[in-house]
């Protein structure tokens, strides 16, 4: 068991930046807790930590703002948690050009709040993003609604700079948009984990926000009328920046957060958000309401710009992770766009067997559905278990493949959260071996326990 600061550490970073024993409690992931925590300033500082800590045979979580720590499976060592909190700076901003290079630290509310003095935007939206921080957001691949119209973390991405457990930094990509030199790296380091490097600075390219943005829901008394609505709606014209459908209880905590008027609790929802300029806003969000209504799927209600739309869109991305303990049972199942319905009955109806409904949003077109079933901390971790085995076989008969998002770390001991490993595991072991031979990075929380 360590006691204190290494001298080494405290050398590099200076006594103040660095906490021991249970001053870095705070940091702990799914029960582990690290003896140290260290608050790096520069990249090069970073590459120095994580240098000693190879040495050393100690194991490091990088930490942004913690709001993903949940994802993944416990650790198999826990010694040092590397915050990069430090690196939070707009390192290169060109307007005109339509590009940003930031630390990753920064937390993308922040980043917004600059982009959005020149009427840019930096189009991800995933949960908790006023805290989540960008370095956290590329490790994870964190999404959100507007995925639909803007892609993933890695189609925004151009150009990259990350630490590594040997001391050294490397770059990938570059600073401009049409930079196709090299392999592209940048995917590779997107959704690792962080456990092939430590993310240091992104480059990214940004958008012109929506002069307006618009929001349509458009209810249905069934799940099988409301995928149908929402499926027929991404043919038209009319192309929405997200489109999701909700079960009720999911209707029901949107229309608690942001406000809406539901006259009809019981029903499917589904949420359309419209941006460009005003006139084609209202263009689209008329579209919307004269397609909903002349569908013939038993419309029972349609509402046309419900609720400010920056409430609205906040309240739709963070849904789900805004209960008091969103961790307590949260499922991801990623299928073609059109099994969405048949995911979402196999859920409600293992929900109905087991006495508890589940909050469900679908991001239609995307062919994502999120589920979340409150805290199990009333059951044995057999029984959450058991039913992320049955979902999961549920979603796999369907060409697909599921993801426990977030669950209590008595249950990720008899799950691993990500699934069984795809053909491709012998090349990611390789790859991590080549990048991180001792494991010094996150070690076992990743596909695989890698």
């Amino acid at each position: 068991m360590m006691h204190g600061v290494p001298p080494a550490l405290a050398d590099l970073l200076g006594p103040d930046h660095v906490l021991a024993g249970e001053a870095a409690a705070d940091f702990a992931v799914d029960g582990c807790r690290p003896a140290l925590a260290a608050f790096p300033g520069t990249p090069e500082e970073v590459a120095a930590v994580l240098a000693l800590a190879e040495r050393e045979g100690l194991a490091v979580v990088p930490w942004g703002g913690g709001t993903g720590q949940g994802l993944g499976n416990p650790p198999e060592r826990y010694d040092l948690a590397l915050s990069l909190a430090r690196l939070d700076r707009v390192l290169d901003y060109q307007p005109a050009d339509l590009t940003v290079t930031v630390e990753a630290g920064i937390p993308l509310g922040r980043l917004q709040e600059r982009l959005a003095e020149h009427g840019q935007f930096l189009p991800l939206d995933p949960p908790h993003g006023d805290r989540a921080t960008v370095g956290g957001i590329l490790a994870r691949a964190a999404t959100g609604p507007r995925r639909l119209r803007y892609g993933a973390p890695r189609d925004l991405l151009i150009g990259i700079r990350v630490a590594h457990p040997d001391g050294t930094l490397s770059r990938a990509g570059g600073k401009v948009v049409k930079n196709v030199a090299g392999y592209d790296l940048n995917k590779l380091y997107t959704g690792s984990l962080g456990t092939l490097g430590v993310i240091m600075a992104a480059t990214f390219k940004v958008l012109p926000r929506p002069a307006r943005v618009g929001t349509a829901v458009a209810i249905f008394p069934s799940l099988e009328a409301a995928c149908r609505a929402a499926r027929s709606f991404l043919d038209v014209p009319a192309r929405p920046l997200a489109l999701d459908v909700l079960n009720p209880p999911a209707l029901r905590r949107l229309a608690d957060q942001a406000g809406l008027e539901v006259r009809t609790p019981e029903g499917y929802a589904v949420v359309a958000e419209f941006g460009g300029v005003p006139a084609a806003v209202e263009r689209q969000l008329l579209d919307f309401s004269d397609h909903m209504d002349e569908g013939g799927w038993d419309l029972r209600q349609v509402s046309v710009d419900v609720a400010p739309a920056d409430r609205l869109h906040q309240a739709l991305a963070d849904l789900g992770w805004d209960v008091p303990d969103p961790a307590g049972f949260a499922l991801r199942a990623s299928v073609v766009p059109t099994a969405i319905p048949d995911v979402v009955q196999a859920w409600e109806e293992q929900g109905r067997q087991v006495g508890r409904r589940p909050l469900v949003r679908a991001h239609s077109g995307v062919g994502v559905v999120q589920s979340f079933w409150g805290i199990i901390g009333s059951e044995p971790p057999s029984f959450a278990a058991g039913l992320v085995a049955r979902l999961r076989e549920a979603v796999a008969g369907l060409g697909g493949s599921l993801l426990v998002a977030a669950c209590p770390p008595e249950v990720k001991a008899l799950v691993d959260v990500w699934g069984p490993v795809p053909e491709s595991f012998p090349l990611m072991q390789r790859i991590k071996a080549e990048f991180d031979p001792r494991r010094t990075l996150n070690p076992g929380r990743f596909l695989g326990r890698l």
